[in-house]
């Protein structure tokens, strides 16, 4: 038997928490027009607004003037932000313009914070973390013209909290066939695509899967009572990048042939923890399934670019 005498410590050093590549921290519906959002975000005091055409802003907390908080006190005026310190007002870029005791604008011109680099898209702000917050490494694929073409409005929740674990570790995750039915309760049917690197450059896998009713609940009655009831249903599965991955699930005919696409979105929220949110949207009609999820959602962007 081991015991503590003979047992080894394991040393691993860990992947890092604060990665580079898109992350969604924030909800479209967390930046509201004509306030200011404050959050954090990879190490970072944020706060987040919406200009005068509705688009949203990330700038520093800190204003570069004088170390103020702009976003406790500060308000939105005209689609810039204004810090409560001195009266300076800073537009989507993260130039000072003008102030409310300054003559003359001109003498703010070496007053201005590096904007961070924003998408809105699937209901949600993604925000690129790079060595060059204003040059991302890669474009964000659900930022792409059409790409949700074909589906429902996507739909989001709030997430919840997994505490404490690693960026990679869930996203890892993810992928892992065990996992299916060791945390879901799937019955797993079929290995079509073992988990490998695909020419789109995800870490994708394809299986045939079947779900019971009441599978997960804590109700050892609602289980029995769920066992009655089981579909099979196609699934794919990708990894775009740490803390992002996107499944593609097909039921069978009888159910409608009913497609539902998942955003899964992972966010660091400090060094030891992480948030875990979905995006959501489903559609009737399918793509052909020899392609991975990326190019299934995107099939009806490339007949689009094919006709002009």
């Amino acid at each position: 038997m081991s015991t503590a005498l003979h047992s080894s410590k394991r040393f691993m050093r860990p992947p890092p928490q604060y990665a580079h590549d898109w992350f969604a921290p924030l909800r479209s519906c967390d930046v509201v027009a004509g306030k200011i959002t404050n959050f954090s975000f990879m190490g970072h005091e944020l706060i987040a607004f919406r200009d005068a055409a509705g688009k949203p802003v990330v700038l520093d907390a800190t204003c570069p003037h004088f170390g103020a908080h702009r976003g406790v006190g500060g308000r939105v005026v005209q689609g810039c932000v204004r810090c409560p310190f001195h009266g300076l007002y800073f537009d989507r870029g993260g130039q000072c313009i003008k102030g409310d005791f300054v003559a003359d604008p001109k003498n703010l011109r070496h007053v201005k914070s590096v904007p961070w680099t924003v998408h809105e898209a699937a209901t949600s702000i993604f925000i690129w973390h790079g060595p060059d917050r204003e040059r991302p490494a890669r474009p964000l694929r659900f930022a792409e013209p059409g790409f949700f073409d074909g589906w429902s409005p996507p739909v989001t929740n709030a997430g919840r909290r997994l505490a404490p674990t690693n960026l990679f570790f869930p996203t890892e995750n993810i992928i892992d066939v065990q996992h299916f039915y060791a945390v879901h309760h799937w019955g797993l049917d079929d290995i079509r695509q073992q988990p490998a690197e695909v020419a789109d450059g995800s870490f994708s896998a394809v299986m045939r899967m079947t779900w019971t009713a009441g599978a997960q609940s804590p109700s050892a009655l609602i289980r029995r009572l769920g066992r009655v009831y089981k579909s099979s249903f196609d699934f794919h599965i990708s990894i775009l990048g740490p803390g992002m991955a996107l499944s593609i699930s097909r039921l069978d005919p009888e159910q409608g042939s009913l497609e539902l696409m998942n955003i899964i979105l992972i966010t660091p929220l400090n060094p030891t923890d992480c948030q875990i949110r979905v995006v959501s949207a489903v559609k009737r009609s399918f793509a052909a399934w020899d392609q991975s999820p990326l190019a299934m959602a995107s099939t009806s962007l490339k007949k689009s670019s094919s006709r002009t």
